[in-house]
């Protein structure tokens, strides 16, 4: 995975990334409850594969969770929050 983005909210945050043309896809991981999104962004360098999730509250303490899990299961190059908490 070349980026991760984590959002702290689920609707108007991670709707938004979403929204973006990335041909996103749902996937689940087992054992894991979060819902992961996988998707590309054509650059002029070629694709880059793109895994974005929501965390399932506000709050360091869950982001931090939700970040160690996406950096245990899918080693993206970058790390991104976006969102309000990110600002």
């Amino acid at each position: 995975t070349d980026l991760a983005i984590i959002t702290a909210l689920k609707e108007i945050e991670l709707d938004a990334v979403l929204s973006l043309p990335c041909e996103w896809k749902s996937l689940r991981r087992s054992q894991d409850d979060t819902y992961y999104y996988e998707g590309r962004i054509e650059t002029e360098g070629g694709p880059l594969k793109v895994v974005c999730c929501a965390a399932i509250e506000m709050g360091m303490a869950a982001t931090a969770c939700l970040a160690t899990k996406v950096i245990y299961n899918f080693s993206p190059r970058y790390l991104a929050m976006a969102g309000i908490t990110a600002g």
